[in-house]
């Protein structure tokens, strides 16, 4: 269990899958409140996903039931791996969801949680093939200033592409402005 009271936060290291392809975390624990002892981690803001839709991962050696979007993440996160990635803090993992004392006192961590990340990792979902086509033009929009963006040359297909990524079910979560303003 957390040490409640030194606000602990449960981080997720991924490590190399098994030799059958299973994902692999581990947990580790950090002190919000030690700034010598608080290694860096990326907050992960993402959607649960359907309850029935789950996978299995190895958490701390132990088989571990999460649900589809983010195994999606893990999996796509192991993948991309460095050895410079930071632990991550995902509230399905880092937080022990049938413990009701525990979790009602991480979510009131959370601004601090998501404050004090080094970084917050969006997850929207796994690519499509539209959105991987696409990808680089909205990298390179991204650097130039809003001011010189000339949408009327912009490609149907990329304007289709960016409606579909701003009608997926992320951007109807509550929990994100908070994430935002903290991240």
């Amino acid at each position: 269990p957390l040490d409640l009271q030194s606000q602990q936060i449960r981080v997720i290291s991924i490590l190399p899958r098994t030799s059958d392809g299973t994902l692999r975390c581990q947990l580790d624990t950090q002190v919000l409140d030690d700034e010598s002892n608080l290694l860096g981690y990326s907050a992960v803001s993402y959607t649960w996903g359907d309850a029935s839709q789950t996978r299995s991962i190895l958490l701390n050696g132990s088989p571990f039931p999460v649900r589809e979007n983010l195994w999606n993440f893990l999996d796509q996160m192991e993948r991309n791996h460095d050895d410079q990635q930071l632990p991550l803090w995902i509230d399905a993992l880092s937080i022990n969801q049938s413990d009701l004392t525990e979790r009602s006192h991480q979510v009131a961590l959370m601004g601090k949680i998501y404050s004090r990340a080094s970084s917050v990792v969006v997850w929207l979902g796994p690519g499509t093939e539209e959105t991987d086509k696409h990808l680089p033009t909205l990298e390179t929009l991204s650097q130039i200033p809003s001011e010189k963006v000339d949408t009327s040359t912009w490609d149907p297909d990329f304007v289709s592409c960016m409606l579909d990524i701003c009608y997926l079910p992320y951007w109807t979560r509550v929990w994100i402005v908070q994430e935002f303003i903290l991240a």
